[in-house]
């Protein structure tokens, strides 16, 4: 008894330490698969050292919209932009032009993708093919790929290590009536360097209604709408990492260019509160909705009306030079962007804020590029 009474203030004071110290900021373990799960709490950035963009310094890029605006990060810092015909330039890491070339045949540059390995590819988006640019700027092979992709949207995601290039291919033709929130599958398919093409993942698309409205003699119609402050998913490519950001799990997916699940993210990250006036008028756009249906769907539509009180934890998703993920949340119009930074492996480092006149466009090795009043501006980052 001697021992213990001589022992308790000892274990007080530890206790009281221990209180007294930083939250952990998180934890990593590996499932029975092997899966990482990063189970973030709070930050990694302590207040007063997060990144913040250094407006003050902010260089205008001599790059006018119709020059282009499709931007590629290169490796070491420079980046290049093409343009709709198929002209490609390279910048150095403060914006100053160093040297250019054309494509064969103009292309209609809808997305420039970095090979890992060096160099670039060119996604010609009205020919749906993949045009190879080598690291001294020489236009190399071209891949056609319209005859083997399903009919739908094609949207070129990134470029993987072996030069495969991923997509999105979404068909949005069939409208089936639903009043209630709804999200269609969009296929992710990895195009290969011989032509080929691969599924290897599904991701939901964004929250939508659809309400059966009157149409011609036997002709049925369908309006398709987005729900309100719909959640949706994103992907970014980092490396060989095709990461997915789903804002109604509010959770972050790694997965290897097999489609393969190597990592969860999870962070207690939250879209802006609603405000009373968003929520009732989208309310409203609902019932106006209803009313336009058939009188067998109209009271299910109204009934069916539920508006959430926050906007959704992702907005969008950019993969940085580094490897970090920029994840947007979800926040009015005319309001301070909120862009939360994770480390390659998920780990949340803290929050970016981003004034609501600027627009990012892509991320560099220590700077940002976003869209300011129409014109393309490289703004440092702050560390």
């Amino acid at each position: 008894m001697r021992r213990l009474r001589a022992a308790l203030p000892a274990l007080l004071a530890a206790a009281a330490g221990c209180a007294a110290s930083a939250p952990d900021p998180g934890a990593v373990r590996r499932d029975s698969a092997g899966v990482a799960v990063v189970d973030n709490r709070a930050p990694r950035w302590a207040r007063g050292r997060e990144w913040r963009l250094d407006t003050a310094r902010a260089l205008p890029l001599e790059i006018s919209e119709d020059d282009g605006a499709v931007f590629a990060v290169l490796p070491g810092g420079a980046f290049a932009v093409a343009n709709d015909r198929g002209r490609i330039a390279w910048y150095d890491r403060r914006g100053k032009a160093k040297r250019g070339t054309v494509l064969p045949d103009s292309p209609a540059v809808g997305a420039l993708l970095v090979r890992p390995a060096g160099g670039l590819i060119a996604w010609d988006a009205d020919r749906l093919a993949a045009v190879e640019v080598d690291a001294d700027g020489r236009p190399g092979v071209t891949r056609a790929y319209e005859a083997v992709l399903p009919r739908g949207s094609v949207v070129p995601l990134g470029a993987l290590g072996d030069g495969s290039v991923l997509v999105s291919a979404s068909d949005r033709a069939i409208f089936t009536p639903n009043p209630l929130p709804t999200r269609d599958t969009v296929p992710l398919l990895r195009l290969g360097p011989a032509g080929e093409h691969t599924r290897i993942l599904t991701v939901p698309g964004p929250e939508e209604i659809t309400v059966e409205v009157p149409g011609g003699p036997g002709i049925p119609g369908a309006i398709r709408s987005p729900a309100p402050f719909a959640r949706n998913a994103f992907v970014a490519v980092s490396g060989d990492q095709v990461w997915v950001a789903d804002a109604l799990s509010g959770e972050m997916r790694a997965y290897d260019a097999s489609g393969r699940l190597r990592t969860l993210v999870r962070a207690p990250v939250r879209g802006d509160s609603a405000a009373p006036e968003e929520v009732a008028r989208l309310r409203q756009r609902l019932r106006l909705l209803a009313r336009s249906s058939v009188p067998e769907q109209r009271q299910r539509v109204d009934s069916a009306i539920v508006v959430p009180a926050t906007w959704p934890p992702f907005a969008a998703l950019l993969a940085g030079a580094r490897g970090e993920l920029w994840a947007k949340a979800g926040t009015p119009p005319g309001r301070d962007a909120r862009w939360n930074v994770f480390d390659a492996t998920g780990r949340w480092l803290g929050e970016v804020r981003v004034p609501r006149s600027l627009e990012l466009i892509a991320l560099g090795d220590g700077y940002v590029i976003a869209r300011r009043d129409d014109r393309l501006t490289l703004i440092p980052l702050e560390t």
